[in-house]
């Protein structure tokens, strides 16, 4: 799983330690243009990841058709409904999504009167995926798949 913050941690600690070594080394005459520059991309690109992290999604049972944002709401709705006792021994399943990519799609689908899926909400989202891969890093889940 991929957080665009930790990813950027290291590059944070360089332009602030080059910050340090301009200042140091030439006191009266230190340009930090670029380094302001780096400071206000490395912002823009954390501002990303806190609309694109990942939420859990909690379907009362496997295949139910609808979701919750938590396990006691999922739990209380498969305890209003006849699941048998397969469903409800299995108990809630989560699968996780991309918070802001979720909710634009439901925006959209909403609209739209299209059945809502998260279909392009799935977390690691593409919006994660493309700025881990510019930072050098992939965005295989703990189980190893995408």
């Amino acid at each position: 799983m991929t957080d665009l913050r930790a990813l950027l941690a290291p590059i944070h600690d360089l332009v602030q330690e080059q910050r340090v070594i301009v200042m140091l080394a030439e006191p009266d005459t230190y340009d930090t243009r670029p380094l302001d520059a780096m400071t206000r991309l490395l912002a823009a690109i954390e501002a990303v990841g806190a609309l694109h992290k990942p939420e859990k999604r909690w379907e009362p049972y496997e295949g139910a058709g609808y979701t919750f944002l938590t396990r006691e709401q999922a739990l209380e709705a498969a305890g209003e409904e006849d699941l048998g006792a397969v469903a409800m021994e299995a108990g809630p399943q989560f699968f996780e999504v991309c918070a802001e990519c979720a909710r634009v799609e439901s925006e959209q689908l909403s609209e739209s009167g299209e059945e809502w899926g998260y279909r392009e909400a799935l977390w690691p989202c593409k919006t994660t995926e493309t700025f881990a891969a510019a930072l050098g890093s992939d965005t295989t889940n703990q189980e190893g798949t995408q």
